[in-house]
């Protein structure tokens, strides 16, 4: 029986030799490929294996049968590679029969990534990894991501349907990117249709990433992450889902209104559950359509989302971005159900001269009206302090811009809305309600909708703040300078309250009363709106407000909350009630 097994295995051998013979045979070595899997027709049984022989000729494929799961940790270096998993075998894969399915490589969790990809300097070739299930990884000091890692490569790297989830690592649970070398280029990277799922790493529990360019796209989800720092209990730990740093670029296309894509449900010990961003990082969150570079990203019918992510101790639970150069920006965009643990910042914390802006385009979007939002994030502040900015803070000269917005059910102590700290905001067209429960929901006292201290500058144009449920004012101004424009303030408090104020400018308003504050041209008649019960703040017809104010007052950057345009008169408030939505030929007729 020994004799025959032996001889058996030569002859396998032999008939793989022989392939593979065959195989190399070919003049064009851009068609030719090796196959990886456990049956007869395959050429070897590890991907490590094939590419030991794949490394001879930069061009190799290497194809990858689904009918086993492979226990390897992957090493590319020095040259471009095409690894496609998901053939329902060997014979599949050399019959050129597509994959429909999904290859399972384990790690291990042999102190090594499943795969590291790195030093490829060589342009003609990309590396594609396709169809895999990535788990049991365990990131070293040298490689610190458990699942994928990638460092100083010149080509560009597609990841494709993959699956990582269970992956341990230092840096990026799921996926690395970084760049060590003094080029000053960035590592290229593509990820479409990639689940990064249930990872962990002390700083970014799905994604890490330094000097690089990333697209992130189709039905993509980073969600269930998590960052915990080195002792897992501490505050530090940032990232839940990302950590975007040192010069690092993000382009996020991914989402939808169920929220099973995004970015979902990861949880960070110290800050920016699911986003933390610093060191002139640069994320950019899109809903729209983009074409770029020959390829489209983007989906018309859904918004990009950062859903349901906690921090444990920290602040800003959907979005936490720090330091000079430091840019988010959002597009066709919802932030909503996020909650901070910490002082500052349920939906977004900006700090210390990062930049934030909220923004539409002028043309489609998934919703006109619903098109923006930022919606019931809290902070809860479990330390003892005191909250400040359900939906959005900004400390220490961080600057923000939301225009054409709905802000609404946030809750916090301070600035149920925003709370502004030495710090400059614009808001322009933005329909802000039910921010606050009147101080009866999670120990939160919804003191005010807007608070304002140390030297801050905001400026509030053609807003509607409206049944905000707070305390004590809709506006506290302690210190610092604000400009409330051509807008509607309907609520059952105090409209200001004002400490020690540097300047302060209310002009052309719809209010509900004129005692806390001082300005020209104020209305104390209600406005009428479509349907209030139902929260549609839209005005209605024949209401007091359209018409009101003239574009000397505040002069607008933008359409309305539904994009619509704006005549010389404006409506007071985010609605413009017979305006024409702006946006040409979208069908493509004239």
């Amino acid at each position: 029986m020994i004799l025959f097994l032996t001889t058996l295995e030569k002859t396998i051998e032999m008939t793989r030799f022989l392939q593979l013979i065959i195989l190399l045979s070919f003049t064009n070595s851009s068609s030719a490929f090796i196959t990886v899997g456990d049956d007869l027709q395959c050429d070897f049984s590890t991907i490590s294996a094939a590419l030991v022989q794949a490394q001879s000729n930069q061009d190799f494929e290497l194809r990858v049968s689904s009918n086993t799961v492979l226990f390897d940790n992957i090493e590319i270096d020095g040259f471009g590679m095409a690894i496609q998993g998901g053939y329902i075998d060997c014979n599949a894969a050399l019959n050129n029969i597509p994959p429909n399915g999904i290859t399972k490589i384990d790690g291990s969790n042999l102190f090594k990534p499943v795969f590291v990809i790195e030093n490829i300097g060589d342009k003609a070739n990309q590396v594609t990894v396709k169809n895999f299930e990535i788990y049991n990884g365990l990131g070293n000091v040298i490689n610190p991501s458990g699942g994928i890692n990638i460092k100083d490569v010149d080509v560009q790297i597609n990841l494709e349907n993959l699956w990582l989830h269970d992956n341990n690592s230092e840096k990026g649970g799921a996926i690395y990117s970084n760049r060590f070398d003094s080029t000053g280029d960035l590592n290229m990277v593509l990820m479409k249709d990639v689940n990064m799922d249930r990872n962990v790493g002390t700083d970014g529990g799905g994604l890490y990433c330094t000097e690089s360019d990333i697209s992130i796209y189709g039905d993509s989800v980073i969600q269930s992450n998590q960052a915990l720092g080195p002792g897992g209990g501490s505050r530090e730990g940032h990232g839940g889902g990302v950590y975007a740093t040192a010069n690092c670029r993000v382009k996020f296309y991914s989402g939808n209104t169920g929220f099973t894509l995004g970015i979902v449900s990861n949880t960070a010990n110290g800050n920016g559950g699911g986003i933390y961003a610093s060191a002139a990082a640069k994320i950019t969150l899109d809903g729209y359509v983009v074409h770029a570079n020959g390829m489209t990203f983007g989906d018309p019918t859904n918004p990009v989302n950062v859903t349901n992510n906690i921090t444990n101790f920290g602040d800003g639970a959907g979005v936490y971005l720090q330091g000079a150069g430091t840019q988010v920006t959002a597009f066709a965009s919802i932030i909503n159900f996020n909650g901070a643990a910490g002082s500052y910042g349920g939906g977004v914390a900006v700090l210390d001269s990062a930049q934030f802006a909220m923004l539409r385009k002028n043309e489609n979007c998934w919703d006109n009206y619903l098109c923006n939002q930022i919606s019931a994030n809290k902070v809860f502040s479990s330390n003892g302090f005191p909250s400040y900015g359900g939906a959005v803070s900004a400390q220490t000269s961080a600057i923000v811009t939301i225009e054409q917005t709905i802000i609404n059910s946030n809750q916090a102590e301070f600035g149920t809305i925003i709370a502004v700290d030495d710090s400059s905001v614009d808001f322009e067209s933005v329909m802000a309600f039910k921010n606050g429960a009147n101080g009866n929901s999670n120990n939160l006292q919804d003191n005010n909708a807007i608070s304002v201290m140390n030297n801050s500058t905001v400026t509030i144009g053609l807003t509607s703040l409206v049944n905000n449920q707070v305390t004590q004012s809709v506006i506290n101004n302690d210190a610092s300078t604000i400009k409330l424009l051509s807008s509607i303030v309907q609520d059952s408090v105090d409209v200001l309250a004002s400490n020690s104020a540097v300047s302060e400018q209310f002009e052309c308003l719809l209010a509900h009363e004129l005692a806390s504050f001082a300005g020209t041209n104020i209305n104390t008649t209600a406005a009428t709106f479509v349907n209030q019960a139902e929260d549609d703040y839209h005005l209605q017809t024949g209401s007091v407000g359209i018409g009101l104010c003239s574009n000397s007052i505040f002069q607008a950057d933008t359409n309305d909350i539904d994009n619509q345009l704006r005549t010389s008169l404006y409506d007071t408030g985010a609605d413009n009630s017979d305006g024409v939505v702006d946006f040409i030929f979208i069908n493509g007729f004239e």
